[in-house]
């Protein structure tokens, strides 16, 4: 007999040696349950009342969240797992979306890759919600009700942004008539940046995007420019497909290239055999790039 109707009791064995099971889902955590034996149970001998009293407990399990898609990372999609353990014979938790806790990253997908009554293994996927950002994911307690949670960890990823860096001249000068172009290399390969992703505020000029991976060029045709506009093009953020990137603005300066007479003098004292001849040269304006290889 069994004076709780929460439990539903099974008796097995003969002769001297019995088993009895007993179903305690309808059960709640701390009820007291009383299991008696009546005396005179066998129909030929008599027997002793036996009383049985206990108190149910939660089942105890441990709970680890991982997030499996890598860290730090600057790609938006991940996957992350969920592993509950328990004692052989324990209930289903029944795990859901909604008993996920998340900082920047939102769960939009959750399957069972496993369930037994003694483990339950989920995959859960999304997407990150903002970079640079470390995100987390842990689980509410709501799906345990009736389980002592022995442990329940939180995964946490570092998101980072994709970095562009671009190479222009020291002094941010482009030659209107040179055909110029603007080398832009990225922190680690993207996809999906194209020309159209790049704004350029713009008095004169137009631009074209070219190359792959992490490395790009943006070539700019200045012809219709007067000289001296200055000019800015800018890489939003987020340009890759799967990727967060960082914002990257690149201004520049457009002059029209003039003659340049120049000037050759010989600077030092009466030349001699094995001695240096210093030479100054005197430019009527301003030259770039200018070095040894220049002079025969």
């Amino acid at each position: 007999e069994v004076d709780d109707e929460c439990a539903e009791l099974t008796l097995t064995g003969s002769d001297v040696d019995y088993e009895i099971t007993l179903d305690l889902t309808g059960c709640n955590v701390d009820d007291v349950v009383t299991i008696t034996i009546p005396q005179n149970v066998s129909e030929e001998q008599f027997s002793k009342e036996l009383s049985i009293e206990f108190t149910v407990l939660a089942v105890e399990i441990n709970v680890t969240i991982a997030i499996t898609s890598g860290s730090p990372t600057t790609f938006v999609a991940f996957e992350g797992t969920v592993v509950i353990e328990k004692p052989p014979g324990s209930p289903e938790t029944g795990l859901a979306i909604a008993d996920f806790s998340t900082t920047y990253m939102d769960i939009t997908s959750l399957t069972d890759d496993g369930i037994s009554d003694t483990l339950e293994t989920y995959i859960f996927s999304g997407s990150y919600t903002d970079a640079p950002q470390t995100a987390t994911a842990t689980l509410l307690e709501g799906p345990f009700e009736g389980f002592d949670i022995v442990n329940i960890n939180t995964a946490s990823a570092e998101v980072e942004q994709v970095i562009f860096v671009a190479s222009l001249p020291e002094d941010g000068i482009l030659l209107r008539d040179s055909d110029p172009a603007i080398p832009v290399t990225a922190s680690e390969s993207i996809s999906g940046f194209e020309t159209a992703d790049i704004e350029f505020e713009q008095e004169c000029g137009s631009h074209s995007l070219s190359g792959s991976d992490a490395d790009y060029e943006i070539a700019l045709d200045l012809s219709d420019c007067s000289g001296e506009e200055t000019l800015v093009l800018t890489i939003p953020q987020d340009v890759s497909e799967e990727q967060f990137s960082k914002e990257l603005s690149i201004e520049f300066t457009v002059l029209v290239a003039v003659p340049v007479d120049a000037r050759i003098e010989y600077v030092g004292s009466e030349p001699h055999m094995g001695g240096l001849m210093p030479f100054q040269v005197t430019f009527s304006g301003p030259v770039r790039g200018l070095d040894a290889e220049d002079f025969v």
